[in-house]
């Protein structure tokens, strides 16, 4: 119980308040999850880029219900696109 004084809870919250801005990006997806019924053909996903300075480099997959990728599905061109800054 000696590691939890109020001087390492303050460094432990600044330390993760900064690795949590790493984590920030610009590229805004439409929705976070495509769910497919059996009978659909496909589906699309927007991506824009918020960035007024910055192209930023996006990666498509496609991964079963336990994390998994899978190859039951095909995503088509680009599986890498780099979005332009607006």
């Amino acid at each position: 119980m000696r590691y939890l004084n109020t001087k390492n809870l303050i460094a432990a919250g600044v330390l993760l308040a900064c690795m949590s801005s790493i984590a920030w990006g610009a590229i805004i997806p439409d929705r976070t999850r495509i769910i497919m019924n059996e009978s659909d053909k496909g589906e699309a996903l927007k991506l824009t880029n918020q960035s007024k300075n910055l192209p930023y480099l996006a990666q498509t997959w496609i991964e079963d219900t336990k994390g998994n990728k899978s190859r039951d599905f095909i995503v088509t061109v680009p599986p890498y696109g780099t979005f332009k800054s607006q």
